[in-house]
């Protein structure tokens, strides 16, 4: 179990993969197919010229390799930021905990095996299958835990993981950058409410637990 980072710095690296996401995702969406007109428009901006000219001044020149595959980034900034949640809801936690974190690698591997010829071409397209085993943990950890100050609004939140992931992989039309978008808001707020493994300190479970005398937390 693990108390880091804090909660301020949790909330801060859920944005960041949030943001992370949005901002790949029009570069991505014109590396995959003929994107919507909002995604052309900040394509053809200064900034995002810039960002072209900058990678291909590193000598990289598959947009939808390089693009894809740094989703991934943000998958490991939802691990870290929500790690702290997750330890306090046991093992089931710790299930949706280490999902999350598979699918930075997960990711990675399908972007990079796109080609017909790539040796490991079966993971391509792979994540999608993560991201539902992700949603299927969502609904675990909602129904099984039995960490003590679990609210009733964070199971929701964690069993609607899956219709979280639908919805924004619907309103940005592309997985899994759009679907980690969703993803982030629901870190988001996991991190500035939900009860973390930092606040189960000696003193501070005592406190609660002479506050409840039930230790599972029911009042």
């Amino acid at each position: 179990m693990r108390a880091h980072p804090s909660r301020a710095w949790s909330i801060i690296f859920a944005g960041l993969a949030g943001a992370w996401a949005l901002f790949l995702l029009p570069l991505q969406l014109l590396a995959w197919y003929d994107a919507p007109e909002w995604a052309t428009a900040l394509d053809r901006s200064a900034f995002y010229r810039g960002v072209h000219e900058f990678v291909a001044g590193l000598g990289l020149r598959d947009d939808y390799l390089v693009f894809g595959s740094a989703i991934s980034v943000s998958m490991v900034l939802l691990w870290w930021s929500t790690g702290p949640v997750m330890a306090w809801l046991g093992w089931s936690g710790r299930v949706f905990s280490a999902m999350l974190l598979l699918l930075a690698p997960l990711a990675f591997l399908s972007y990079l095996n796109r080609a017909d010829s790539a040796p490991l071409r079966v993971l391509w397209g792979s994540e999608a299958l993560g991201l539902m085993v992700l949603g299927v943990a969502g609904i675990l950890t909602a129904v099984v835990t039995r960490a003590p100050r679990v609210k009733s609004w964070q199971r929701i939140l964690l069993a609607a993981t899956l219709p979280i992931e639908l919805a924004f992989t619907l309103l940005f039309g592309y997985w899994p950058h759009g679907t980690v978008v969703g993803l982030a808001l629901q870190a988001c707020l996991l991190a500035a409410f939900a009860p973390r493994h930092e606040t189960s300190t000696d003193g501070d479970q005592a406190r609660f637990q002479s506050r409840n005398p039930d230790p599972s937390g029911a009042r």
